[in-house]
């Protein structure tokens, strides 16, 4: 059998579901969840829906969202639900450590399902589901779920598209293909309401998040001749300008947006020093320069954390992009 029918099997045949959404949730995460705690609601199925970080404000318009749940020790709180066997279903999350603190292994009778496209997965559930060629889990679970016994409609559909249009820049990345926008089509059959998405996805910011930018894309760096740019935020920035760090979630690609940017990198402040978020175009494969740095992704959108604030992250990446071989050709100063 094949994971995709084991996924589909286990989740027809377990009555409890953990949804688990990744650190730093984004919307391929979130709207997979979403969709899935719709399906469950809908099919009389208890569920919870956690995650480590808060869910940003920008996808409080998800459908199930105020259900979702920050949880700092998943052993805790997988003890708190008793006895009883439940199917945790981890979306969008390509290593353990990227889910949530205390991760226990499975409890007797409890499974879990590892839902990803990431190519770098490690594999890490009882059913390892990946796709890398699909352009998003939201993809994946599209396909799945229209492919199943599931009675779904609008509620479903709306998570599943958010998880497809974001993590697809709008469907405008080199990953998006015909299966993509047939999922899409699919899901607006199913009655997506798009001026809604688009509303919650694009029209949310406050005056303050238009300044936050300002500052940030203000301190832009650049290096090889324009070929790369790096800028950061400082944790104060949130404080001055009224806004949070999800108001900077798609910041990143207005970097790459340069017309002579090969690579794109936003530093933003993380408990342990910085968090980086890395666009790249042809040649530079993201997944492949992240990893030098412990992190990882996809070709074109990647991510690492480092040790430094995020004004020496800054300098540092600015070297190391420059410095190393990164184009596929010897480095210039």
């Amino acid at each position: 059998m094949t994971p995709r029918a084991q996924v589909r099997e286990h989740l027809q045949s377990f009555p409890r579901w953990i949804l688990i959404s990744h650190e730093k949730p984004d919307g391929d995460t979130l709207g997979c969840a979403s969709a899935l705690y719709a399906l469950a609601r809908q099919q009389g199925i208890e569920v919870r829906w956690w995650g480590k970080d808060p869910l940003p404000s920008l996808y409080a318009f998800l459908p199930g969202s105020k259900r979702y749940e920050t949880v700092q020790d998943a052993s805790a709180a997988r003890s708190a639900l008793g006895d009883d066997p439940w199917l945790w279903v981890f979306l969008d999350t390509s290593r353990r450590d990227r889910s949530l603190p205390g991760l226990p292994v499975p409890a007797p009778g409890d499974l879990f399902l590892n839902l990803d496209h990431h190519g770098d997965n490690d594999a890490f559930g009882d059913v390892n589901w990946v796709d890398p060629q699909a352009a998003a889990v939201g993809e994946m679970v599209t396909d799945l779920l229209l492919d199943g016994p599931w009675d779904w409609g609008q509620d479903v559909a709306t998570g599943l598209y958010v998880a497809l249009s974001t993590d697809t820049g709008s469907f405008r990345y080199e990953s998006t293909t015909g299966a993509t926008h047939r999922a899409a089509a699919a899901l607006l059959d199913r009655g997506v309401d798009l001026s809604t998405v688009e509303d919650g996805l694009h029209r949310r910011f406050q005056p303050g998040t238009l300044h936050l930018w300002g500052a940030v894309l203000s301190r832009s760096r650049f290096g090889k001749d324009g070929s790369v740019v790096v800028s950061w935020v400082e944790e104060e920035d949130y404080r001055i300008h009224h806004s949070d760090p999800s108001e900077t979630e798609n910041l990143v690609n207005l970097l790459l947006s340069l017309r002579t940017a090969v690579i794109a990198a936003l530093v933003t402040p993380h408990e342990t020093g910085s968090r980086v978020s890395l666009r790249t175009r042809p040649p530079v494969d993201a997944r492949a320069l992240a990893s030098r740095f412990g992190g990882g992704g996809h070709p074109r959108a990647a991510g690492f954390r480092m040790e430094e604030t995020p004004s020496q992250a800054t300098a540092r990446l600015l070297e190391e992009f420059s410095r190393h071989d990164v184009f596929g050709h010897p480095a210039t100063r």
